[in-house]
């Protein structure tokens, strides 16, 4: 998937399991194949609130669960630091 994005594009993957997503995070890092890289659990729980009372919603439903990798794409050539383009510094 990430040859397919451009250079500092944001991609985000989903997954039910936490396992795959840490595998993939620590092979974007020691490549250093993207940035700003993030693996959270985006799960909400809703709260009841009640004057004097407040507490979660209890349900046995888990809902939609997961966790996600994020980051920013970051190919080889644009890591390498050398632009182009008619700078200031070139001859």
């Amino acid at each position: 998937m990430l040859p397919l994005l451009a250079p500092s594009a944001p991609f985000a993957v989903w997954s039910y399991a936490v396992q795959p997503l840490a595998e993939a995070l620590e092979e974007l890092r020691s490549t250093h194949t993207a940035v700003n890289l993030s693996l959270h659990e985006p799960w909400l729980r809703q709260h009841q609130v009640l004057p004097g009372r407040t507490h979660p919603t209890m349900t046995t439903q888990a809902g939609a669960g997961g966790y996600v990798l994020s980051g920013n794409y970051m190919p080889p050539w644009a890591r390498s630091g050398k632009r182009g383009g008619g700078g200031a510094d070139e001859g």
